[in-house]
């Protein structure tokens, strides 16, 4: 599957061929892969990084989305979260070597970084793996990605839903919203199966996640 391929799928799906080869495509499919990133958590998303723990506050990884989880490498002892407030309210923002919480915050300059109570030290860092949720990369500049190999018919129908809306035509738009509500249920109903070996049902998102 390429871009190509998919924007000939977009105007076969709305029987036209002006939407696909328009200017304001790009615009569309940006509209609807900004609600995939706020909708879609899926296996194929998740990631794991090591990284260094060596100061108050670290980089996030370069495609991070969201946190699932993040533990200490030598012993598997999880760090747990707290919320910028509650982790400076803790006595081991202060106090303490071994690493115990974590938040997830915007640093002077509004970039995303892994804050530790007590903070990682510089000269013995901790060497921490985190497990999160990856952003979906654009098919307009990657020609293709994990989730619309996983999941076509969601794709294609999100991005139908944002066509009906550019088109302004609402009958096309209430038609691909409710498919594209489907489609999402379904996907997340086997996502939750992947994880949760075969549990059909509903789970909230794994303890850690910041969405």
């Amino acid at each position: 599957m390429t871009y190509a391929t998919f924007k000939v799928d977009v105007d076969a799906m709305l029987a036209r061929d002006d939407v696909a080869a328009g200017a304001n495509v790009d615009l569309i499919v940006k509209l609807a892969e900004a609600a995939l990133r706020r909708d879609v958590y899926g296996v194929a998303q998740s990631r794991a990084a090591t990284l260094s723990a060596n100061a108050r506050s670290i980089a996030v990884p370069t495609d991070f989305r969201a946190a699932i989880s993040l533990y200490v490498n030598a012993t598997d002892t999880r760090i747990d979260y707290l919320t910028p407030e509650q982790i400076r309210q803790n006595p081991a923002w202060t106090t303490g070597s071994t690493l115990v919480y974590y938040t997830i915050e915007a640093d002077s300059n509004g970039a995303e970084v892994i804050t530790f109570a007590p903070a990682g030290d510089p000269t013995t860092p901790t060497s921490v793996i985190m497990q999160y949720w990856s952003e979906l990369v654009s098919i307009i500049t990657a020609d293709t990605n994990a989730l619309i190999v996983d999941a076509y018919d969601l794709y294609l129908f999100c991005v139908l839903r944002e066509a009906g809306s550019y088109l302004q035509d609402a009958e096309i738009e209430t038609r691909y919203a409710d498919k594209y509500r489907a489609a999402l249920q379904a996907y997340n109903l086997a996502e939750q199966r992947k994880r949760y070996a075969g549990n059909a049902k509903i789970a909230a998102p794994p303890q850690g996640v910041i969405v």
